[in-house]
């Protein structure tokens, strides 16, 4: 995921971010603190579980109020198919 920072920083320069996530049960918890970068990857997901993401900006002074949330549902390709066979019809 990647974000882009506020307009306004508070009259400080922004620190890092702070991500959290919530994996559908209404509970939100801190995933990185100082991430440095505007983009996280997340990594060790579930299979068919929806994930919510939050992020926070700091300046010198505090974290700003949380980002809108991010909601994703972690799925992965199916695996391939089994190789076909053929019939023999008999007229």
């Amino acid at each position: 995921m990647q974000w882009v920072d506020p307009a306004f920083n508070g009259g400080a320069e922004f620190l890092d971010y702070r991500i959290s996530y919530d994996q559908g049960t209404g509970v939100w918890v801190t995933l990185h603190t100082y991430n440095t970068e505007k983009t996280y990857s997340a990594i060790n997901l579930t299979p068919s579980v929806t994930y919510s993401f939050k992020v926070e900006v700091r300046n010198r002074w505090d974290y700003s109020d949380f980002s809108n949330v991010l909601t994703v549902l972690c799925a992965y390709k199916p695996t391939e198919p089994e190789a076909p066979i053929t019939y023999v019809v008999a007229d």
